[in-house]
């Protein structure tokens, strides 16, 4: 019936298109002939024997019915097409949960081990139905894998790798320890979300609402969260971002105490907004990052470890913007400090400048 209904619709555009176009061409013939007739007293035209009611009867009327028909025609079909698209999708939904149903209990998919046929299918299963469905109902998907317990972390039935969603409302979405490495989350709304402990190893975050999102404990190594929203998001402490990469990402207001982020990409990174909300950096291990560019003046980076770190700049533009941060106490040891923008004071305080480069570019002995 659904595929009856698309090759008709396929065939009633078309339609529809020559129409108008047949439509136009009538009107534009009409209207050259009145012309015509009126200023060349075309014989045979009859234009200067009817008055202007005669021709809006004959022309402009029905011609504002044409155009009022096709409009109504056109809303219609949207609707109905809209219409289709929501019932195959439910319809899609409908057929895999009842499939992953006849796994679980037919099948015994949670007792399966790595390789077994039925793990293969169910995770085709999954990835395929994701590709028909809206950012809506792939939600309703992880949410319905989440609670089957087939993507817990550390026992993870189903991989996720590769799969697509992208655009999806996951706001205030409990997906707490779920193993979520290597999954395309781009452009998501995860605003509110709960995902602590959660892996989400090398998955795509990027341009990812995650304001207010719960991310103790959670493994964000390798992820891309390149101009993702973390403003103002707290209990990020303890989560771990080792060799994240973070360009451009906002994190301004944040709380990232004590937060891994060895080797993160944190360049032109905004850890300080235009109302001075400034990140909590104290306890965190930016050993190895990329801070070039960054905004982290008055940010709180008491005790962090910057071992490491690049903060250089360029020969066009200045390095990380240091400017009243606090270092009391911070690890600067071989950290890159060439061109960014530090106080003689705030280098005294830290408790290891050991092989850094300073911003005059000579070496810390």
């Amino acid at each position: 019936m659904g595929a009856m209904l698309s090759r008709w619709q396929k065939i009633k555009r078309p339609l529809s298109v020559i129409g108008v176009i047949a439509a136009s061409i009538l009107l534009i013939a009409m209207i050259v002939g009145i012309i015509g007739g009126y200023l060349f007293n075309w014989k045979g035209t009859g234009v200067g024997q009817k008055t202007l009611w005669d021709w809006l009867q004959l022309l402009i009327i029905p011609a504002v019915l044409a155009v009022g028909g096709y409009l109504f025609n056109y809303s219609t079909t949207r609707n109905e097409r809209r219409l289709t698209i929501d019932n195959q999708q439910d319809a899609a939904i409908k057929e895999y949960i009842d499939k992953m149903s006849e796994l679980l209990l037919e099948k015994s998919l949670r007792k399966s081990k790595t390789d077994d046929e039925v793990r293969m299918i169910a995770r085709a299963r999954t990835i395929t139905v994701l590709s028909r469905l809206n950012g809506k109902r792939k939600g309703s998907v992880l949410q319905f894998l989440y609670e089957s317990k087939l993507i817990v972390k550390g026992q993870s039935i189903i991989s996720l790798e590769g799969a697509d969603f992208s655009n999806t409302d996951l706001r205030d979405a409990d997906l707490s320890n779920a193993d979520l490495s290597r999954a395309n989350f781009t452009q998501t709304d995860l605003r509110n979300a709960m995902l602590q402990g959660a892996n989400l190893t090398y998955a795509q975050l990027d341009g990812t609402d995650l304001r207010g999102v719960r991310l103790e404990r959670a493994d964000l190594s390798h992820a891309k969260l390149s101009n993702s929203n973390l403003k103002g998001t707290s209990f990020l402490g303890q989560a771990i971002y080792s060799d994240a990469e973070l360009k451009g990402v906002d994190l301004s207001d944040a709380d990232l105490r004590g937060a891994d982020l060895n080797g993160a990409d944190l360049s032109q990174a905004v850890l300080i907004d235009s109302y001075l909300r400034q990140a909590d950096l104290s306890h965190a291990d930016l050993s190895g990052a990329n801070l070039r560019k960054a905004r982290l003046w008055d940010a709180n980076l008491n005790r962090a470890i910057l071992e490491g770190a690049d903060l250089r700049g360029t020969d066009f533009k200045g390095g990380a913007d240091l400017k009243g941060a606090n270092l009391e106490l911070a690890n600067l040891s071989r950290a890159n400090l060439k061109g960014a923008k530090i106080t003689q004071e705030q280098l005294e305080q830290t408790i290891w400048l050991t092989g850094a480069t300073m911003p005059d570019g000579t070496i810390h002995p």
